[in-house]
């Protein structure tokens, strides 16, 4: 090779292969933590399946103890009509809560559908980012992505316009957003334990209102997701950086709850 091409050229065909085996080796190492993940929560899926599965047979079985009972009451003679209906109630009122309790499993089991896809869409989003500026977590039933601050806003404290690096991490949020149109959007800002300069015409708390609602701006108004989705909200209590919480819709669930 040296024979035919001169030392630079080589040289630079020398760097840009170790930058493909450098990208390369990123990506099989990305690919192989996003199939664990798929891995870990299709399991969870498959469990919470079989979790509703036995509650339908259980149910099944409840109801056919149900009619057995119901029958043999009325051929207790020597049991009068008011202790007859009494007991009929109790056999309804354990019906029912077998029933409750499989609404409320399907009820969990599409929130953790919906879930699982959220989370395997920002994988594949944002995965290029490191942990230290963009860390994708699922607790409490919602999925959350906490963006450093230096990424969004820059290293200036005082400032809260989110800036053109801060952009390319929500471009693609936006884009899973508009994909699963029925999650909604919290934007969480906490106070910053570092504190402002003392000539600063704002606190902590109120500057992080202001990053929080500045998020909510730019994918409302540059990345087209609709507002009525869209929270932004500022905490007291110190923190670092902002948290995206994506929430799924919880109406099937708080509807099995209030008839409890």
């Amino acid at each position: 090779m040296a024979s035919c091409v001169s030392t630079g050229t080589y040289k630079a065909l020398q760097a840009e292969k170790q930058k493909s085996d450098s990208l390369y080796s990123w990506a099989m190492q990305t690919l192989k933590t996003s199939q664990g993940d798929n891995d870990r929560l299709v399991q969870q899926k498959a469990d919470l399946k079989d979790s509703v599965s036995d509650m339908s047979m259980q149910l099944s079985a409840v109801n056919e103890n149900n009619r057995t009972l119901h029958k043999e009451i009325e051929d207790l003679s020597a049991i009068s009509s008011l202790q007859a209906e009494s007991i009929r109630k109790s056999i309804d009122n354990i019906g029912a809560k077998d029933q409750y309790l499989q609404r409320l499993g399907t009820a969990l089991s599409r929130r953790d559908s919906m879930n699982l896809a959220v989370l395997m869409e920002l994988k594949a989003a944002l995965g290029s980012f490191s942990d230290s500026l963009v860390g994708i977590k699922v607790a409490r039933g919602v999925v959350s992505v906490t963006v450093a601050d230096e990424l969004l806003f820059g290293a200036d404290s005082t400032k809260y316009t989110v800036t053109d690096k801060g952009k390319t991490v929500l471009v693609r949020l936006g884009r899973v957003l508009r994909d699963q149109p029925d999650i909604g959007c919290r934007v969480e800002r906490y106070t910053d334990s570092v504190g402002l300069p003392a000539d600063s015409v704002m606190d902590s708390w109120e500057l992080g209102v202001r990053r929080a609602a500045s998020v909510v701006r730019t994918l409302q108004n540059q990345y087209k997701v609709g507002a009525a989705r869209l929270v932004a909200a500022g905490h007291g209590e110190y923190g670092r950086g902002t948290r995206v919480v994506l929430v799924p819709p919880t109406d099937q669930l708080s509807e099995v709850l209030e008839k409890r």
